[in-house]
């Protein structure tokens, strides 16, 4: 709703949303980094999927970076509306492999290398 007042232009309390977005950020990062120290450290890129659970965060994670390319594509140039929506995908990802570890689920290597 904070994000939908601020991007409807809504001026009452604007600076409110937008502190309370900055707030978000920083819980986002903390709670980022939580969670990859549970991980083991991602040295390659890793194909989204898994278990169920970490699929659909997967999924949840692409809209996300949909919705910020929309934005940066609009000209939306509130700071801590696009940190937010970063971090909030970030945080999607980081949780898809925190899901996909505590089910024994192997994380799949993207293989950059084009075969012909």
């Amino acid at each position: 709703m904070h994000i939908s007042s601020i991007l409807a232009g809504e001026k009452k309390d604007h600076n409110l949303r937008v502190n309370y977005l900055k707030s978000r950020v920083t819980n986002l990062e903390q709670e980022i980094d939580k969670i990859q120290k549970e991980l083991p450290k991602q040295t390659q890129f890793y194909l989204p999927g898994g278990n169920v659970a970490a699929a659909q965060l997967d999924f949840a994670r692409t809209i996300c970076r949909r919705v910020e390319r929309r934005l940066i594509s609009a000209n939306i140039t509130e700071k801590n509306l696009l940190q937010y929506m970063n971090r909030l995908s970030d945080y999607l990802y980081a949780l898809a492999r925190l899901v996909n570890k505590q089910e024994s689920v192997e994380e799949k290597v993207w293989d950059s290398i084009i075969k012909k």
